[in-house]
């Protein structure tokens, strides 16, 4: 098993080696969409089974009554979590991604990936205004980062591991067009 392990850090350590880099980038792909399927089915399964609407966006079909409630206590959960966490440790969102691609090679911590799955799916499931795609963006490209990380890729790899399958691409190529 340890000498099957080195011939595959050094399949993707190898500069010139496109095919070793592709097959952790489909690994990373298919792992971040996993992620990002089950981190849809947290907010889908609970809006569906507890709260009397269709889906998740259906929330003005809710009594005001009942929106104020939902909004209050969804927005004291996200106050008493973050408020236990350390300022540097709160990033979150396509900015936070962004600024680790750009001041830390692409290392996103664990924290923080756990950190965004489970205010995302607060805010969406208490009615807060949150897309699904800026949490969507930071799953994947986290959980891509992970990866590379548990293989030791090295870090000017790192930032460009989750492109080709996971919904960083598009993010990294609009803001960063020199980056082949």
């Amino acid at each position: 098993m340890k000498r099957l392990r080195q011939q595959w850090l050094s399949l993707i350590a190898l500069s010139d080696n496109q095919i070793g880099l592709a097959l952790l980038s489909l690994i990373a792909g298919l792992a971040s969409a996993l992620v990002i399927t089950l981190f849809r089915l947290a907010i889908e399964f609970p809006v569906g089974n507890l709260l009397p609407i269709a889906n998740s966006d259906d929330f003005e079909h809710l009594s005001h009554a009942a929106r104020i409630a939902l909004l209050c206590a969804g927005s004291l959960l996200l106050i008493a979590i973050f408020y236990r966490i350390k300022p540097e440790r709160r990033g979150v969102g396509v900015t936070h991604v962004l600024q680790r691609m750009e001041l830390h090679q692409g290392y996103l911590p664990k924290s923080n990936i756990v950190l965004q799955w489970f205010a995302a799916v607060i805010a969406i499931i208490s009615g807060h205004s949150v897309g699904r795609e800026g949490p969507a963006i930071h799953l994947g490209a986290g959980i891509a980062s992970q990866i590379g990380q548990s293989v030791g890729l090295a870090h000017h790899r790192c930032g460009l591991l989750p492109e080709p399958v996971s919904p960083v691409p598009f993010q990294h190529h609009s803001t960063h067009p020199w980056r082949v």
